[in-house]
């Protein structure tokens, strides 16, 4: 066997795992693809969760546990893996700003969302608790003083499309529960936060550095207050909510973070609406549910409004209509303009400032 037969053989394989390595780089630069994934992986949460209530007897804070002792530890080998034993290090004010994003973040956000739940019911609290993409919007707009149209109109339609799918029927014989709705919108707000603060911290630590230390700070917090208690003992309901850790958790939020650090809070909290759709989805197709054509059109408004962040019809529809505001504004009198005087940012432009002084220097003379 000569040198060419050798490389030739061995080439093969080299060629196949670079071709699993492009597709994954591929995966990781797209922050829409991986929100798409986070949000399939996280519609399967409450699938899970159905089984173990089903078929063991647990209840909601001995499941979140179970799934905390999996799922901490996968985040720490993750990071070890990826980054080694140097990102272990850190120092007291970044160890309290992890505990703060873990205990206060995603744990307010877990505690309170329980508390909706038992108090609203599932509808409705899943309704209050997925407004958080509108609260991440108006933190947003406070820090960067700018609040994107698109992003609005998104959020708006997905949320129409979320309250279409959860079909809330709430009438007079079932009042709603103030305290409940208190509780979702705490929840919403505490991971609202959690999101805002990861954005903003991406440039000084990594997603799954942030998520794991965050995690396990939380899992730590939680054993202390919540660990003596029993947890089943069969291998099955173990088992069943390591696929719940592992699949409908730690993969998924990995693809969430990184989703973030590529296209933002706004943009990434709005396309995670897309779990309650695919969550419809999963409840046709594996427990026979009848889908109404209200519902199909709040899937339609929820993928519509994901769709519009990616810069395609809506984008060109408002690109389209610029021409046509700009021609209504010029063919104001400039008379009517001038009794109005000039808008804040046309007295500091450069090109308007000037021509509209000297206009209104001449009408004065």
């Amino acid at each position: 066997m000569n040198d060419e037969t050798i490389q030739k053989s061995g080439s093969l394989p080299l060629q196949r795992n670079r071709g699993l390595w492009s597709v994954v780089h591929r995966i990781s630069r797209s922050g829409y693809l991986l929100m798409l994934l986070a949000a399939i992986g996280f519609s399967f949460k409450s699938i899970l969760v159905k089984a173990i209530y089903d078929n063991y007897e647990s209840d909601a804070i001995t499941i979140v546990l179970m799934r905390f002792y999996i799922g901490a530890p996968c985040f720490l080998i993750a990071l070890l893996l990826i980054e080694g034993f140097a990102a272990l290090r850190t120092n007291p004010r970044e160890l309290a700003l992890f505990a703060c994003t873990g205990i206060l973040g995603l744990g307010g956000a877990t505690y309170f969302s329980f508390l909706a739940i038992a108090k609203l019911g599932a509808s409705l609290a899943t309704l209050v608790v997925f407004s958080y993409p509108v609260i991440v919007l108006a933190i947003l707009a406070a820090i960067d003083r700018r609040l994107p149209a698109g992003q609005v109109f998104a959020a708006l339609c997905a949320m129409a499309g979320l309250a279409l799918v959860v079909r809330l029927q709430q009438g007079a014989e079932n009042p709603i529960d103030l305290v409940g709705v208190a509780c979702g919108l705490i929840s919403a707000l505490c991971f609202a936060a959690y999101n805002v603060t990861i954005e903003k911290l991406a440039s000084a630590s990594s997603p799954v550095r942030q998520a794991t230390f965050s995690i396990t700070l939380l899992t730590l917090s939680t054993m202390f207050f919540f660990g003596d208690r029993d947890y089943p003992g069969a291998p099955e309901a173990w088992a069943l909510t390591g696929v719940l850790a592992i699949c409908a958790g730690f993969i998924p939020f990995l693809f969430f973070l990184y989703g973030i650090r590529r296209i933002g809070a706004g943009p990434g909290t709005i396309a995670n609406l897309m779990g309650p759709a695919f969550n419809l989805v999963w409840a046709y197709l594996f427990f026979g549910e009848v889908l109404d054509l209200t519902q199909l059109f709040g899937v339609f408004l929820i993928f519509g409004g994901v769709a519009s962040l990616k810069g395609t019809w809506f984008t060109r529809a408002i690109r389209t209509l610029r021409p046509l505001r700009d021609q209504a504004f010029a063919r104001v009198p400039r008379r009517l303009h001038s009794i109005f005087g000039p808008t804040v940012s046309e007295s500091m432009d450069p090109k308007h400032g000037p021509a509209l002084n000297s206009g209104a220097q001449k009408e004065t003379t």
